[in-house]
């Protein structure tokens, strides 16, 4: 009888140890399990992120070229503008202040602008201090023979050229350096546009 309860131990003691090792090899199965699950997803994840990641600079890097082609080309044509304003400068500048120096130049645009004008009106011409010190008594003599009706003027409000208006006061054409580098600036940068954008 104390073999057989030896023995009755002895097979629930086996029984008790081989379902634990049962339950424990379950439990170690189940774990992996999870744990592979949980590399996977994570796997899954850091390659989602990669992937997001990669999109990002793939939109930041075609985002900055064409920031940076904008840039150039705003640089570009800031760059043309400037040269064209230079070349302006430089080709006007210089011949339109000795133009406003010149007094063959004056007299003959003051005879062409008042060759139309009726000989009663009478003409005004209103010169700059700078005209002024040019004009000799010669010029203004030479002016009033072939103006009838002639008064000239000087306007203190005029810093630079002449202005010439019909006695009455009606109208008025100015002349000053800036005024004929205007006239002749439309003109030019059409040239510089040829030539810096063909």
């Amino acid at each position: 009888m104390q073999n057989k309860l030896d023995q009755l131990t002895q097979k629930i003691y086996q029984e008790g140890i081989d379902k634990a090792e049962e339950e424990a090899a379950q439990i170690k199965a189940n774990a992996r399990r999870e744990a592979d699950q949980i590399l996977d997803n994570a796997h899954q994840q850091a390659d989602d992120i990669r992937e997001e990641a990669r999109k990002e600079a793939e939109q930041l890097r075609r985002n900055t070229e064409a920031d940076l082609k904008l840039a150039a080309q705003q640089a570009m044509s800031s760059l043309k503008q400037r040269i064209k304003e230079l070349l302006a400068a430089k080709v006007l500048d210089g011949p339109a202040r000795e133009l406003m120096l010149d007094k063959d130049f004056l007299k003959a645009l003051v005879l062409e602008v008042t060759r139309n004008w009726g000989e009663s009106e009478g003409v005004e011409l209103q010169v700059s201090e700078k005209t002024r010190q040019q004009m000799d008594q010669a010029f203004e003599t030479s002016l009033r023979k072939e103006i009838n009706g002639l008064e000239i003027t000087y306007n203190q409000r005029l810093s630079q050229g002449f202005r010439i208006q019909p006695k009455n006061g009606a109208y008025q054409i100015t002349f000053t350096e800036d005024a004929l580098k205007e006239f002749f600036r439309p003109y030019l940068k059409q040239k510089a546009d040829q030539l810096i954008f063909s």
